[in-house]
């Protein structure tokens, strides 16, 4: 079984917070390919890739295309009188 140990430290405290460990067993890695022309290329499947870290092979355990998976979009958007130099 690979694992992967990733040392994640919140940006948002002013003072140095204790690191959080994380042990993970499985990482998504969402991707698109597109061919010279920039048209999607949507009919490849796990063996037409090769997944490394650092420079090491990996097994692909799980292999979906998009129209396989569930989608979910969130958009937030703050208007206030703020943020009307960025809107």
């Amino acid at each position: 079984m690979l694992r992967r140990h990733f040392l994640l430290t919140p940006l948002a405290f002013a003072q140095d917070p204790p690191p959080i460990k994380v042990e993970v067993n499985l990482v998504n890695v969402p991707f698109t390919v597109r061919d010279a022309t920039g048209r999607w290329i949507t009919n490849l499947n796990a063996d037409d890739f090769e997944v490394l870290e650092d420079g090491q092979p990996q097994k692909v355990s799980f292999f979906s295309r998009a129209a396989d998976s569930p989608l979910c979009i969130g958009v937030v958007a703050v208007i206030s009188g703020s943020q009307e130099e960025f809107l």
